[in-house]
C-alpha cells in the first residue's frame, strides 16, 4: 500500500475515534505512564497521536513540558489541533513515524500507543533504528499493543 492510501484509510476513522474518546484501556495506559514518572516538565514525543485522545490525557500532567504529537493521517492531526488548540506546549506534525525526525530532542518519553501493530513487519527494523537515533540514555519508550481480551 502507498503512504497516501494508508493515510486515507486512517482518515476514515476520525469520527469513530472522536465518538469513542478515552476508553478504559487508554486511561489505564495513561495512569501507568504518569504514575510517578511523567511530570509537568516532561518532554514527550507521541507517535500515532490520531485525533489527540491520548495527547489530551498527557496534557493533564505535562503542563510545562513539551508534547510532540505525530500521525500519518492529516485529517486526524487537523482534528487534534482543533481539539487541543488552547494547549500551547503541543507541536503536531503529519508524518510517517518510521521515518520521523522530531523537531525537539532529549525526550523523556517516546510513546507508541496502539501503533506498532499497524506498521508492517518489514519496516520494524527501520522503525526501531529511528527510535534508537531519537532516544537518549534517559528516554523511556512506552509501546502498547492492544489485546482483544483487555
Amino acid at each position: 500500500m502507498k503512504q497516501q492510501e494508508i493515510s486515507d484509510f486512517y482518515d476514515e476513522y476520525v469520527q469513530r475515534q472522536l465518538k469513542i474518546g478515552a476508553n478504559d484501556r487508554l486511561i489505564s495506559l495513561y495512569q501507568r505512564l504518569v504514575n510517578g514518572v511523567v511530570i509537568a516538565h516532561s518532554k514527550i514525543v507521541e507517535w500515532g497521536c490520531g485525533v489527540g485522545i491520548f495527547t489530551k490525557l498527557l496534557t493533564k500532567k505535562v503542563s510545562n513540558g513539551i508534547i510532540e504529537a505525530v500521525d500519518l493521517s492529516e485529517k486526524s492531526v487537523t482534528v487534534a489541533k482543533t481539539e487541543l488548540k488552547s494547549k500551547k506546549n503541543i507541536h503536531f506534525d503529519v508524518a510517517d513515524v518510521v521515518k520521523y525526525h522530531p523537531k525537539n530532542s532529549d525526550f523523556d518519553f517516546i510513546t507508541l500507543m496502539d501503533v506498532i501493530e499497524h506498521i508492517p513487519l518489514e519496516q520494524h527494523e527501520e522503525l526501531f533504528g529511528n527510535l534508537a537515533k531519537i532516544a537518549t540514555d534517559k528516554t523511556k519508550i512506552a509501546i502498547n499493543i492492544p489485546n482483544p481480551q483487555y
